[in-house]
């Protein structure tokens, strides 16, 4: 502000980041938080925590428990969920306060300011945990990377999926990317420019003191996981840890010794002790690895002892390079200034000659020859590096007399000669000299010496040239607010509390005047172009400015409110505010009430338009004039209020402007109403398409236990035939052992049979008539019957028939072989597996399949008709918004600026030059340089604004797709692996009915079978078999193949034992079943291999059957039986069969569970997926609603009210002479 004839000091030029002066009033003002002794002990806090990564159980596997237990509190065992929860909601809560203190003080961009008490947490946070706990806290995100065991520990379930895992991978790493940007960011600011101050211990003005350690921080978090991750032996995972460790310890510790960044020499060396005793620790610990000793306590507790010896000897030696540094440098120093005085142009001046002794003058040109060869060439360098100027200055800190201050300036004048280029090392000097100014001015030696000798101005400008990072910007910009503080507390004889508050209270009146310049200037130019305009339909183009005008208007009326709420008694803010309620936004009669307030007349304060516009000078201007400091200016007593007749006109005036504005805005209102109805309708159709989804996916999920079991029930049939077969051969053959062996077998799927399955088809399957027939057998000297009927009722019938032969006894001595070869119930299984069993019970699979696919075609049409409504809802918004509301818009600007044809040029040139004469007054008033008022002119925003309409629309759009395409996806998914499911499920039945006829092929029953029969069902069903695996491996029967489910690799492609039929794995003799050619080997192998050597050995028996190798006696008496089964139970290739079998049978139902299991995550993911796309179409849409479309039609009201209060702009002496433009603002109708 220009107090006092003094202007506003102008600061050094920089090239800023968009946030970075927002962000330099956080960071100046922020406090003191902690004393420093407490301080001390959090660095020390924060070293300690170095230990844990030499000291812990992947270094030292027989770690001490006690040295353990310490060390685990900086990076303890995550083995609870609550306190998982607590700590992961703890670390996201103090990232979102901090980056949101952050993020108010960009949004605000200076104009508020939080209180030195509220930013106490916001520091704390930062000392506490991005600082002294980093360890801590990165040691834990670095464990939250593990995400499978992470959510096996949170959820109690092993439900984790590759997308699960990724999810939560991906989730920390953002977590840690933040807080360590949080960590850097901060970093950047903190440091203690005060470098004669004893209390700060930990005092630095160095960037490299916290840099390279967080670095590192880093590094040795994640390194011990990633080394794990590609080694898995225990010794070497030891020794490159360890190793590691070695180098990162080497590295600070050298970084330390090199920078020595703290002001005090006892912090330096502690800063050193520790990182080198760290550096040797880790070197011991790497050798006892190597000699592998690691693994012995003792030599983890002897590590930890011997720290102090290294300690003490990292002190010494860092105590001895400071002080040989410091030596060579005053020895430098001296020797270079002792080259610099002999080659002083007084030397060669020959008034030094003595008059007496003109001779000598010879002799001296030689010396000066002499200097001139020998000594002016030798280039002496003080510093190795700019960090050993800081180092030699700070003897400053034990002796402040003058002497010693101008040590400090010349040793740092030959600091900026030798590294011109290093913007730090002025920065540094400038911040040294300051120091030593406050020093003096605090204890009364200021006045004692020349105030130039403490002025640093050449030096902050040689700073300001160079290319300087965000710190040393900051640095500069902080210096010259120092300046401006001493300069104002000077000048104005302030405390220094008075002064902060009045350049704070300055900033934001400059940035509110800057928003009232851009109003003026707007409004110039704007009538500089209606003045040039044709008023056709160019004047849609001035609603740039118009646009303008309001963004400006609105910024400037909320800044000025601002401050006026925070300063309610600053009178300079009242009077540019009042100026500016004049000015722009045509409010008179709030304007009237602060001039009542300030107790001026309305003539002192009102800029009365000239009626003259040659006349310029300032008498046509009624000036404010400010004072120096308004927060010290006295409010008059006086009330002065505006006569009546002014008072109702101003009223008159306001409500003709209202009524205007709302006539031309309610049209488009009410666009935007039918827009906010359009768009609540869309998350309607969000709403009800979800519903749909979860509701079928739900019933989808209640069936698929069911849709599981009708796949495998045909196998059940078949297999349960099997062993009714079977166990009727043992009873007709006479052989106890297998009869208990095969009832046992039956039994065991009775709860299956007769439960399950029996609920199943009793509940689903009551009216589906059977297409096809099944024998029902009436006994020896009657007709089989084919009978027709539902699914359920031929289940019931198999069950009772079930029932029946797993209770028949033993043959009586009354009972033949005919009473079982005969007898209907075991005869009915017999007859129908031939195929009419298959064709049966495949129809209930069927049925339940048609019936899932029956309602994703309900899902299909109800996602295609909600992506319909989704178009042309969207359609229709992006029409109203480009359409409807454009015309409005137009037409509006068109009619109002079309008005202005009946204003005459000369008296809009007034108008022009009126709005000059206020851009002029304002700028006198203010005081404010050119950098200060530059206008930065608005672009065209319409195109913005249309092109961000058009990315929402897209966006909508793509989100439906995204929608349907996502739910498509699914059920294409479920489809498909349904299909394979139903596919493999055949397998059980064809490798269950290979078995069967297998038997068949020997028993050669004629009772049941024509001749030929077994042997052309035996070869139709391996027939039926093969066709099932080419189609399974091409995927030729229309559905997807098994390589787009590589979890199941270990079944169909890795090796390995897998049963849940026969004998379980552990439990098989290879010994003995490798006498039969079950060996090992054979067993692993995986399912479609397994298949293959199957059939590979029944086309073996097949063609010793046909070599007669097998006895094939008549099933008609009983010795026959006997003999016959006899020989097959003995026979290697039956007992083969039966092994390959549990094997073949297991491996397809893990399958087949695993293709279940699928389709049921594939639904449960479909109805999250629905969840998660309706919460982010809600919001999407919420947010385009009030973001782009409420900020549109909102933007185009305001537009238009601003442009009705430019229509008012102009003044009485003009309109009154105009009676089409007078009628246009009391009636607003723009047509003749």
């Amino acid at each position: 502000m220009n107090t006092n004839n003094n202007t506003v000091r102008k600061y050094h030029k920089l090239k800023y980041l968009p946030f970075e002066k927002s962000v330099y009033p956080l960071f100046q003002s922020l406090p003191i938080v902690l004393n420093p002794r407490i301080l001390l002990y959090l660095y020390m806090l924060e070293d300690i925590q170095f230990l844990q990564y030499i000291l812990n159980r992947d270094n030292f596997p027989k770690l001490s428990i006690k040295i353990e237990t310490v060390l685990s509190i900086f990076n303890p065992n995550i083995d609870n969920k609550f306190y998982i929860f607590f700590l992961l909601i703890f670390v996201i809560g103090i990232n979102i306060y901090e980056y949101g203190v952050v993020a108010y003080y960009i949004k605000v961009r200076g104009s508020k300011y939080l209180s030195k008490e509220k930013l106490v947490a916001f520091k704390l946070i930062y000392i506490l945990f991005f600082k002294t706990l980093t360890s801590f806290v990165l040691n834990f995100l670095v464990k939250m990377t593990n995400g499978c065991e992470m959510y096996k520990l949170i959820m109690n379930n092993d439900g984790c999926t590759n997308e699960i895992n990724n999810i939560i991978l991906g989730f920390v790493i953002f977590i840690i990317i933040i807080f360590l940007l949080f960590a850097i960011f901060f970093k950047n600011f903190y440091f203690n420019i005060d470098c004669l101050s004893p209390r700060f211990y930990f005092g630095t003005i160095q960037k490299a003191s916290g840099n390279i350690f967080l670095v590192t921080k880093i590094l040795m978090a994640f390194q011990p996981k990633l080394t794990k991750l590609l080694i898995d032996n225990e010794h070497m995972i030891s020794c490159i840890n360890l190793a590691f460790l070695v180098i990162m310890y080497g590295i600070i510790s050298n970084s330390q010794l090199k920078c020595q960044p703290y002001y005090s020499n006892f912090v330096n060396n502690y800063k050193y002790s520790v990182y080198f005793a760290l550096f040797i620790s880790s070197l011991i610990s790497e050798i006892v690895a190597i000699l592998g000793y690691h693994d012995t306590e003792i030599y983890s507790i002897l590590i930890l002892a011997i720290v102090i010896l290294p300690f003490l000897i990292g002190w010494k030696i860092n105590s001895t390079y400071y002080n040989r540094v410091i030596n060579r440098i005053y020895k430098a120093y001296h020797e270079k200034c002792i080259i610099n005085n002999l080659n002083k142009p007084e030397w060669n001046d020959e008034s030094r000659v003595d008059e007496g002794k003109k001779e000598s003058k010879d002799i001296i040109n030689s010396l000066d020859r002499i200097v001139g060869e020998n000594f002016i060439k030798k280039d002496i360098k003080v510093f190795k590096n700019h960090y050993e100027c800081d180092m030699a200055c700070r003897f400053l800190r034990h002796n402040r007399n003058i002497e010693a201050f101008y040590l400090m300036k010349e040793l740092f004048k030959e600091g900026m000669q030798e590294f011109k280029q290093n913007s730090d090392i002025y920065i540094v000097a400038w911040y040294y000299i300051h120091s030593m100014k406050i020093f003096y001015k605090n204890n009364d030696l200021l006045d004692n010496y020349d105030i130039e000798i403490f002025n640093g101005d050449e030096i902050l400008d040689r700073a300001s040239k160079l290319k300087n990072n965000i710190r040393e910007r900051y640095l500069i910009t902080y210096a010259d607010e120092l300046v401006e503080k001493e300069r104002r507390e000077i000048s104005l004889k302030q405390t220094e509390t008075n002064i902060e508050e009045t350049i704070k209270i300055e900033k934001l009146r400059i940035e509110a005047v800057n928003y009232h310049f851009k109003c003026l200037k707007e409004i110039k130019d704007l009538f500089m172009e209606l003045k040039k305009s044709n008023y056709n339909k160019e004047v849609i183009s001035y609603l740039n400015n118009i646009e303008n005008v309001y963004k400006a208007k609105t910024s400037g009326n909320n800044q000025y409110l601002r401050i006026l709420r925070e300063y309610p008694d600053d009178k300079d803010t009242m009077k540019l505010y009042m100026l500016f309620l004049y000015d722009i936004s045509n409010r008179d009669d709030l304007a009237n009430k602060y001039v009542n307030l300030l107790g001026e007349q309305p003539s002192r304060t009102l800029r009365r338009f000239s009626k003259d516009s040659s006349n310029k000078t300032k008498n046509n201007i009624r000036k404010v004039n400010l004072s120096s400091n308004s927060l010290n200016s006295n409010a008059h007593s006086e009330d002065y209020s505006a006569a009546s007749g002014l008072g109702r006109e101003v009223k008159k005036k306001l409500t003709r402007q209202n009524t205007m504005s709302k006539k031309y805005t309610d049209k488009i209102r009410s666009l935007k109403t039918k827009t906010i109805i359009l768009m609540g309708l869309m998350i309607c159709i969000l709403i009800v398409l979800t519903l749909v989804i979860i509701f079928i996916f739900n019933y989808i999920t209640s069936i698929l236990d069911i849709y599981n079991t009708t796949t495998i029930t045909p196998f059940v049939v078949a297999n349960t035939s099997y062993r009714v077969r079977m166990f009727g051969n043992s009873i007709m053959a006479d052989i106890p052992e297998k009869y208990e062996y095969y009832r046992n077998l039956l039994m065991s799927k009775k709860e299956m049979i007769d439960g399950t399955i029996s609920n199943i088809m009793g509940k689903f399957f009551r009216s589906y008539m059977s297409t096809y027939p099944l024998f029902n057998p009436v006994g020896n000297y009657g007709y089989d019957l084919l009978r027709s009927e539902s699914i359920a009722d031929s289940f019931m019938r198999f069950i009772a028939n079930y029932k029946y032969t797993f209770n028949r006894n033993m043959l009586q001595d009354n009972e033949t072989i005919f009473d079982i070869l005969y007898e209907p119930h075991f005869k009915y299984f017999a007859l129908n597996i031939k195929e009419n069993f298959a064709l049966v019970y495949d129809e209930s699979s069927n049925i339940i399949q048609n019936l899932m696919r029956s309602k994703f075609s309900i899902l299909y049409v109800v996602l295609i008709i909600s992506e319909a409504l989704f178009v042309i809802i969207t359609v229709l918004v992006t029409y109203n918004s480009f359409g409807p509301l454009r015309k409005i818009t137009e037409d509006v600007t068109i009619n109002i600026f079309g008005m202005f044809k009946y204003i005459s040029k000369h008296d809009i040139q007034k108008m022009i030059d009126d709005y000059n004469s206020k851009i002029e007054d304002l700028n006198e008033i203010i005081g404010m340089d050119e950098d200060y008022t530059e206008i930065k002119r608005r672009n065209n925003k319409n195109s913005r604004w249309n092109i961000i309409i058009g990315i929402s629309c897209v966006a909508l759009l793509g989100y439906s797709i995204l929608v349907v395409f996502q739910q498509i996806i699914t059920l294409n998914n479920t489809n498909s692996t349904a299909d394979i499911l139903e596919e493999s499920s055949k397998r059980l039945y064809y490798v269950q009915n290979i078995q069967y006829f297998t038997h068949e092929v020997i028993h050669q029953d004629r009772t049941l079978f024509l001749e030929g029969e077994p042997e052309r069902l035996l070869n139709n069903n391996i027939y039926m078999l093969k066709k099932l695996q080419e189609s399974l491996k091409d995927g030729s029967y229309g559905g997807p193949t098994f390589d787009n489910y590589p979890e199941l690799d270990f079944i169909l492609k890795d090796t390995g034992c897998y049963r849940v039929e026969g004998t379980p794995c552990e439990n098989l003799n290879y010994n003995e079943t490798s006498l039969f050619g079950f060996s090992e080997v054979v067993s692993i192998l995986p399912l479609n291999e397994l298949i293959s050597e199957y059939l590979y050995y029944v086309h073996n028996f097949i063609d010793n059957v046909k070599e007669e190798n097998y006895i094939q006696l008549p099933f008609t008496n009983k010795q026959n039986i006997q003999l016959v089964v006899s020989n097959e139970l003995n026979d290697n290739f039956f007992k083969l069969q039966n092994e390959l079998m549990d094997s073949i049978i297991s491996k397809t139902l893990i399958a087949d569970d695993y293709l279940i299991d699928h389709i049921r995550v594939e639904i449960q993911k479909g109805k999250s997926n629905s969840i998660i796309l309706l919460i982010i179409g809600s919001l999407l849409i919420i947010f385009v609603n009030f973001f782009v479309f409420n900020k549109v039609y909102s933007l185009r009201a305001e537009e238009l009210d601003t442009l009705v209060i430019f229509a008012f702009y102009i003044p009485p002496a003009i309109f009154n002479k105009n009676e089409r433009y007078k009628k246009f603002l009391e009636t607003g109708i723009t047509t003749e």
